[in-house]
């Protein structure tokens, strides 16, 4: 509602609706919208090495782990949940199952292992509704170039884990391709890992494919013009003394979690901003 942004593209960003025209024409506003996409295959283990998931949201039941977090920074809460990289992108084996906690595919001895495109090549464009709200992004390996082959490197990494984890005799689909939420897929045809990583979440309640990670940006983006943010001066072009100091100005996606990158960018932009402002 500010009147920055693209000219030419209000019916593209306000869809449905008589919007004026921008009155500061920026082609780098709302435009180039990126996220990270997310799989997950939950499995059983039935291995002899003593296994038992581990319920961060137990709070009353970890008192003793949450203490020695805030003491010394150590313990379980130390990170997000254990960790382990594939050599794709980024992969995280969680030890919860898929769904509600007492569901069937969540279990003592259940965990999910997660595929996340760190570099997908889909983008969007900022939509608003009649009320100001921002419109679900289809960015998630949209029907388009950029969306399938987001899809085809999304579908060789789930297949491929599948293949790995079949190795190892303990492990067992829990959810996932051959298993009871997906019955006719066979988890050894690519052809049907691919059909799994598009085919309609949730299952039983479980959301499974194409999650939303919001790690968003990209949409007011630093640049040489036209358009988009000064690198000189944070200053969105078109303005005087409007500042973008956000995942915003990060022109291409950061391949890993976002939060050092943007707390980088905020510490460089109060240097800049303070020069600004003398």
């Amino acid at each position: 509602m500010s009147g920055v942004g693209p000219k030419g593209r209000e019916g593209e960003i306000f869809p449905g609706q008589s919007p004026a025209p921008f009155t500061i024409d920026n082609q780098r506003v709302g435009v180039g919208l990126f996220d990270h996409v997310m799989t997950l295959v939950a499995y059983n283990y039935d291995g002899q090495i003593p296994y038992q998931a581990y319920n961060y949201g137990n709070y009353e039941g970890n008192e003793a782990d949450l203490q020695a977090y805030l003491e010394s920074g150590r313990g379980p809460y130390a990170q997000y949940q254990p960790v382990s990289i594939l050599n794709y992108r980024y992969n995280s084996d969680v030890p919860n199952g898929a769904g509600p906690s007492d569901g069937p595919y969540y279990g003592p001895r259940t965990f999910s292992a997660f595929v996340l495109l760190l570099n997908p090549k889909a983008r969007g464009l900022i939509t608003l509704d009649e009320n100001g709200n921002v419109r679900f992004p289809n960015i998630y390996m949209p029907d388009t170039p950029e969306g399938n082959a987001d899809t085809d490197l999304m579908a060789q990494a789930v297949f491929d884990l599948i293949q790995l984890f079949e190795e190892d005799p303990g492990l067992s689909i829990a959810f996932g391709p051959g298993s009871p939420s997906h019955p006719t897929l066979n988890p050894n045809s690519l052809a049907d890992v691919r059909e799994y990583v598009t085919s309609p979440s949730p299952v039983d309640g479980v959301y499974y494919s194409r999650l939303i990670i919001n790690h968003w940006g990209g949409t007011a983006v630093l640049s040489d013009g036209p358009g988009g943010v000064d690198p000189e001066t944070l200053i969105l072009r078109g303005t005087e003394n409007v500042a973008v100091v956000d995942a915003s100005l990060i022109p291409t996606i950061v391949p890993a979690h976002p939060v050092g990158t943007i707390m980088a960018v905020a510490d460089r932009a109060g240097d800049i901003l303070a020069a600004r402002i003398g």
